[in-house]
């Protein structure tokens, strides 16, 4: 659905689709948990999250820069970015028993579409555009360690401010939507990853002791 409204130009409800994509990402890992899964449903988890978070705003990067020779790299760089970081946690991450639980070793795919996604509505200065994707490239291969949004960040919130919060975005994202301010909205996913980052940063620096 994301690659339809991106090749229709329809780039607000493409990012509708991947936040969509990331939501149901959230909870199909504790479903699968819960109730167990079959041999091969982690490889067809990543090859879903690789349409959702790799293909999908890969094809974004590219059209943003009208197909041209630089964003064609640039959109291909990412989505085998995407791919790569998907496999190496499948591969080998996910066996590290070095890796504490509810870590991520490089960032995590999900939080990469919403970087990408987000210069892509928000800026219009193609070295900028350049610069920050190469960035999220970097960031998705690096060992650079960030924590698992769902199980560590909003196991620390309380449930009604969750509830809230929620309500409170929904209702943002509709209204720019409605408003079609790609801008807008592409303002508010840089926002929500660098308030991702920085959460991140917080819980993995060790606390002094005093």
């Amino acid at each position: 659905t994301g690659i339809y409204f991106v090749f229709q130009g329809r780039y607000a409800y493409a990012s509708m689709a991947i936040l969509a994509g990331q939501i149901f990402d959230l909870f199909d890992g504790r479903m699968a948990e819960k109730h167990g899964g079959t041999r091969f449903g982690p490889w067809f988890d990543d090859i879903a999250d690789l349409v959702s978070f790799g293909v999908c705003p890969g094809f974004l990067i590219i059209l943003k820069g009208n197909i041209t020779s630089s964003f064609l790299i640039l959109g291909i760089l990412y989505t085998v970015a995407v791919g790569f970081r998907l496999w190496r946690y499948l591969v080998r991450d996910k066996h590290d028993q070095t890796l504490p639980s509810g870590v991520f070793n490089g960032l995590p795919s999900p939080a990469g579409a919403m970087a990408a996604l987000g210069v892509c509505l928000f800026c219009e200065n193609p070295w900028a555009i350049h610069a920050i994707v190469l960035l999220i490239i970097y960031l998705l291969v690096s060992h650079v360690r960030f924590v698992h949004f769902g199980r560590v960040i909003l196991r620390r919130l309380p449930r009604t401010l969750i509830v809230m919060f929620g309500f409170v975005i929904v209702f943002i994202i509709a209204y720019l939507i409605k408003a079609r301010d790609s801008e807008m909205l592409g303002a508010l996913l840089l926002i929500s990853f660098l308030t991702y980052v920085i959460a991140s940063i917080g819980m993995l620096i060790p606390k002094r002791s005093k």
